[in-house]
Parts: C-alpha cells; structure tokens; sequence
C-alpha cells in the first residue's frame, strides 16, 4: 500500500512557467521565432506598399540568421561557418538585385549557397535533438526548427529550379517583388509547406520531372520526421518515467 508521498512522486510534475521559463532560455527558442516570422511574415511582404523597396525581407533573413548564429555561437567553428556562408549568401543577393545590372546567375548562387546554409543549419539541430536523452522545452523547439528549416531548404530549391526555367511551375501566374535575401520567393515559401504538409491545394504544381521527384521527396521526408520525432520523444518519455519510477522504488 502506497503512502501519500509515494503517490505524489507517481504523479507527474508540471509546471507550465517552469516550461515556459526553460523555453525562454533555451537555445533554440530565438530559432525557432525567427523561422516562424520568416514563414508567417515573408508572403506580406510585398503588402507593405513603399516598405518593400528597402528589403523587407533582407532584415528577417538577417534576423534568422543572427539566432542561427547565436544558437551555436559557443561552437566556434560551427558559428563561424554559419557567418561565412550567411555573409557570401546575403552579398550575392544584393548584388544579383542592383537595378543597372541584374544577374539571374548570381542570385542562383546565392541562393545554393543558402540552401546550403540551411541544410548544415539542419544537420547540426537534428543531431543535437536527435541524440540527447532529455525532452524539455528546448528539444521540443529544436523539433520544431528543424521542421521548419526543411520547409525553407526545399523551397528555396525550388526558387532555383524555377529561375532556371519557369516551365518547371504551373499554376504560377503571378511572381512579385521576389525576395532573394530570404532565399526562396514568397510564393515557392508557400508552395514548399504546402507540399511538406501534404496540405496539396493544387494551385501550384510541378511539371516536370525534376520538380515533381523534388516534391516527393519533401512531401516523404515531412511525413517521415513527424513519424520519427513522435516516436522518439514518446519512448524516451517513456524511458525517463520508468527511470523515475524504478528510483522511486529504490528509495522505499
């Protein structure tokens, strides 16, 4: 027969500030923020009116690229890197949209140096979510930029195939105000979360081969992580209950 003590240490402790507080603190917090305007944010771009003309979409790069930087600004040379690539990507976006001479190659350039910007940035979270046995307010926000970092990496994949040859697109009657600092445009943004979601609107649709094997794998791998992720977070939910209840044990 279990006391009143042994059954309060059987019932899970919640605190939702104490979680809240370790999420403020966190180092994927700042993250994960910043993806989340840049998703939210980066199709009103082009509603601002006069705004856009200075680059909107320049600061919120630049913002999701200082939280990258500071999330692992205490691994010198994994900050470092970041830096460098953001600092490359961001000066031939700038300099593929002077108005005297615009260069479609050098935006592509910039772009795949993003793209690989962006799956370095991936690698480097799903390894640290991956492998720690712990699930707290850090991991879940971890979780949660790695899932959108991979909606900007494919999207901006696609703003690529799409400025090789717009053929690759259909449903795409309209591009403005294109936004090469953010890597992908706005509408391949949308386009990429819609497929990465399974959400399939329909009114954006790949044409040819190479878009459409790009779009299956997205799609496969947006399904694949959130099957993998649950799974893992639950079982080593799991795994620190039975820990918990097996040292509890110990102590009676």
């Amino acid at each position: 027969m279990k006391n009143s003590s042994q059954v309060k240490r059987d019932i899970p402790d919640l605190h939702p500030i104490k979680f809240l507080r370790q999420a403020l603190v966190g180092r994927y917090i700042l993250l994960m923020t910043a993806l989340l305007l840049m998703m939210a944010f980066s199709p009103l771009i082009g509603t601002m009116g006069q705004f856009d003309r200075f680059y909107v979409g320049d600061l919120i790069t630049i913002f999701l690229l200082a939280a990258s930087f500071m999330t692992f600004v205490k691994v010198g040379r994994h900050a470092i890197a970041i830096l460098l690539l953001a600092t490359v990507s961001l000066v031939l976006g700038i300099g593929a949209r002077i108005p005297e001479n615009p260069s479609i190659p050098l935006e592509i350039a910039g772009m795949s140096i993003e793209a690989f910007l962006l799956g370095y940035i991936i690698l480097l979270v799903s390894v640290d979510i991956f492998t720690t046995n712990e699930v707290d307010a850090n991991t879940l926000c971890g979780s949660v930029s790695v899932y959108l970092l991979l909606g900007g990496f494919f999207a901006m994949l696609y703003s690529i195939v799409y400025m090789v040859d717009p053929a690759n697109f259909a449903g795409i009657t309209e591009i403005e105000g294109q936004d090469p600092t953010l890597g992908p445009n706005r509408t391949m943004i949308y386009f990429s979360l819609v497929t990465l979601t399974t959400l399939g609107y329909g009114d954006i649709h790949p044409t040819t081969a190479i878009t459409r094997s790009i779009t299956n794998v997205e799609s496969i791998i947006g399904q694949l992580y959130l099957t993998v992720l649950v799974a893992r977070l639950v079982g080593q939910h799991l795994v620190d209950r039975a820990q918990q209840t097996s040292m509890n044990n110990s102590e009676n």
